[in-house]
């Protein structure tokens, strides 16, 4: 969404994911330009949720 429209409002965008067999986490931090000239505002989010996956009924508590 970010870049959705070819070009980019956000400078220095950085998005990390890591990724563990029971949850991953997504960070994305950027920086959104001022309407004063030479100033720009972080901006970021960070998001954590659990992996979706299979388990078989014989291995389910």
């Amino acid at each position: 969404m970010a870049e959705g429209g070819g070009t980019s409002f956000l400078s220095g965008l950085n998005v990390s994911v890591d990724r563990g067999a029971e949850e991953v986490r997504v960070v994305v931090d950027a920086e959104v330009p001022s309407i004063i000239p030479g100033f720009s505002w972080p901006v970021g989010h960070e998001v954590t949720a659990p992996v979706e996956r299979f388990v078989p009924a014989e291995a389910a508590p």
